[in-house]
Order: C-alpha cells, then sequence, then structure tokens
C-alpha cells in the first residue's frame, strides 16, 4: 500500500491546526484500515514524504537523514498569538508543514505500535520516501 495524500486544498480553507489533525487522522486510519481489511497479506506500507517533514527554514547544508525532523512549524503554530497574526499564506504553508511533519511522525508511532502488540502488523514493513 502507498499513501502519498496530503490535505494541500484544505491548508487555505481550514484553520491550522485543523489542517495538521485532518493530515495526521488521515494517515493512522489508512495504516489502521489497511492493516485490518489486508491481514497477512499487507507486506509493505509506503508513505511519501515531504522536504517539509525535515528541513526547517532557512535549510542547513547538511545531509538530512531520518533522525532530522522539521519542528519550526509546529513551534511557530503553537505560538497562536503569532499565528493568528501572520500572512495568511504563510499561516497556510506553516499547517501544511506542521501537517506533513506530524502525520509522518505519526506514521513512525503506528508502526513501533504494531511492532510492540505483535500479531499481524508487527510483520509488516513500514518505509517513508523523500523526492529528490
Amino acid at each position: 500500500m502507498i499513501h502519498v495524500a496530503a490535505p494541500v486544498g484544505d491548508i487555505f480553507l481550514l484553520p491550522g491546526p485543523e489542517v495538521v489533525r485532518t493530515a495526521t487522522e488521515a494517515t493512522t486510519s489508512i495504516v489502521d484500515s489497511a492493516v485490518k481489511l489486508a491481514g497477512p497479506q499487507l507486506q509493505s506500507i509506503v508513505l511519501m514524504s515531504s522536504t517539509a517533514a525535515v528541513v526547517d527554514l532557512p535549510p542547513k547544508p547538511k545531509r538530512y537523514d531520518e533522525k532530522d525532523w522539521s519542528h519550526g512549524a509546529a513551534e511557530f503554530m503553537a505560538d497562536s498569538e503569532a499565528f493568528a497574526k501572520a500572512d495568511p499564506v504563510f499561516k497556510a504553508m506553516t499547517a501544511y508543514t506542521a501537517g506533513k511533519t506530524m502525520s509522518e511522525r505519526a506514521f513512525w508511532q503506528k508502526r513501533d505500535e504494531l511492532l510492540s502488540t505483535g500479531g499481524n502488523g508487527a510483520n509488516i514493513s513500514f518505509t517513508a520516501l523523500q523526492a529528490r
């Protein structure tokens, strides 16, 4: 199974926290549904990641790996006063970035949950791909 979606169209319509919630719940519900419906036949789940989930702005000149996460967008959204005053396009892109980060973190958390509970889910390979 491959998951590539993000609520891009909604980033200008929904409040920032709702964009993050929608992205995160969509990712976890897709994983839950795949595990439930495919059962032991499911071997792999691939998430199409985004640079937004890994790199803060401005990017640092370095090689990024699985230990790197974007923190700036979620931190900015947590400052509700600053977020409320931000330019609408900046708010939308911040919500998108935070949504990509939090949904990918939820993807890996779901993997960890399945590994810890055993059963069919413990045998599924989880992969996140970064486009070049």
